[in-house]
């Protein structure tokens, strides 16, 4: 099996530090001998001669996207969008290949292709268990009750997201399939709030691959490490997300 592993990676510095050596050393483990693993890091964070400048210090075995822009929604909106031409253009990503979207800070790299398993092609995802022993009060209100509760609201019931969503897997026609519907989401949402959209990409992932039938579900993983952000931020993330819930209901949701 094809796997590709797309990550934001400001400056390539996590590529290029202990997370590609991981990420190397886990494609050659024996349990993935059999898959072929692909690296894509999102480059971005600076001037493009700066970024160019960087990323020919990594390895053979990645293959950097350079983004220009700015916020983690636009990044990897252009990852996306680059995954697809791809797909279209050369034939070098096939039908069936899958993608793994994670972060290099959050993310268990030796969950990759369980997480790949539970997607079956639909869009899945692995979030966190959080309980008294690896989070906050505050983080685990926001997890377990605020943020699945509001998106059954918003969607009808067809949607309970936790708001540790980032770690995803869906194959290449999936993402054609659901990108249109992605970007109108951003558009409109944009459209309200006046200014570009920074946050929020991979819950609007969510919703269109709800919306399109494309959806495996959220499984959930645990981890001893504590989680455990200010109440501001954990506020503000979820008052990002309310303009984009608004949009989604409207014009995927309305019935």
């Amino acid at each position: 099996m094809k796997i590709i592993v797309i990550y934001p990676d400001r400056f390539a510095k996590h590529s290029l530090g202990d997370f590609g050596r991981n990420l190397l050393d886990y494609s050659k483990t024996k349990e993935n001998i059999e898959h072929d693993f692909t690296f894509m890091p999102i480059v971005n964070g600076g001037t493009l001669s700066e970024m160019e400048s960087v990323v020919n210090l990594l390895s053979p075995a990645f293959h950097p996207i350079i983004s220009e822009s700015k916020g983690l929604t636009q990044v990897l909106l252009d990852g996306y969008r680059k995954l697809v031409s791809l797909h279209a253009d050369h034939g070098a990503i096939h039908d069936t290949s899958m993608i793994v979207r994670m972060d290099t800070n959050e993310h268990p790299i030796e969950l990759i292709t369980a997480l790949v398993e539970l997607s079956r092609g639909n869009l899945a995802i692995y979030g966190r268990k959080l309980d008294g022993e690896n989070a906050s009060v505050e983080e685990i209100n926001a997890n377990n009750f605020l943020w699945p509760k509001t998106y059954e609201a918003f969607t009808n019931e067809r949607l309970s997201l936790s708001n540790t969503h980032g770690f995803q897997a869906f194959d290449v026609k999936t993402l054609e399939n659901i990108l249109p519907v992605v970007e109108k989401i951003i558009f409109e949402t944009e459209a309200i709030i006046g200014e570009k959209l920074f946050w929020g990409m991979d819950a609007i992932m969510a919703l269109a691959a709800v919306s399109q039938r494309l959806y495996s579900g959220q499984f959930f993983y645990y981890i001893n490490e504590m989680r455990s952000r200010p109440k501001e931020k954990i506020d503000e993330q979820f008052r990002n997300h309310i303009n984009l819930l608004i949009v989604a209901r409207k014009i995927l949701f309305a019935n």
